[in-house]
């Protein structure tokens, strides 16, 4: 049993977790064990909603920046999800490779993939595949959008920073 001590109370949670993520904000936690994962407020501890997914399947998790949907990445695809109700809003696919890293943009309309060889863009709304920059080295650590969510900046070993302003009608 781990306990869970917020500022307002105590509670128990199962021994064998899987995921533990905190929101951007840090007002919600998602804890996961074998077969459920469940969105928790972090600061009172009350339990929100309860995911029913194979945990074993689930590679990683992100929170949008308002906290409102959650991205769960599975083998090929990754499954967008309310965090108010728990329910599936849409799926992500064509992912031919292993997730890096994700990351929302700053208005929650798109999420960026960071893939091995490759950076896929998503509409969160429609599911829909924006665009693909391909040719990315691996050695590319991190993703993230601008204030405007124009540009994406990759993040390379050694510091080194690179941009590329994205180009796509839906994001104007």
């Amino acid at each position: 049993e781990i306990v869970l001590v917020t500022g307002v109370q105590t509670c128990a949670l199962p021994i064998s977790l899987y995921i533990n993520e905190i929101s951007p904000d840090g007002k919600l936690r998602a804890l996961g064990s074998y077969r459920n994962l469940t969105l928790y407020d972090n600061n009172s501890g009350a339990e929100l909603c309860r995911l029913k997914v194979i945990l074993g399947l689930v590679k990683a998790i992100g929170f949008s920046q308002d906290n409102k949907m959650l991205a769960l990445v599975l083998n090929r695809e990754v499954m967008l999800c309310d965090t108010k109700s728990g329910a599936e809003l849409c799926r992500l696919k064509g992912i031919s490779d292993l997730v890096k890293a994700m990351v929302f943009s700053q208005d929650n309309r798109m999420l960026a993939l960071l893939l091995d060889t490759e950076v896929m863009l998503y509409d969160t709304n429609s599911g829909a595949e924006l665009c693909r920059l391909k040719g990315i080295s691996d050695l590319v650590k991190a993703i993230g959008f601008s204030q405007d969510n124009k540009m994406l900046a990759l993040l390379l070993d050694r510091s080194e920073e690179h941009t590329s302003e994205l180009q796509s009608p839906v994001l104007s």
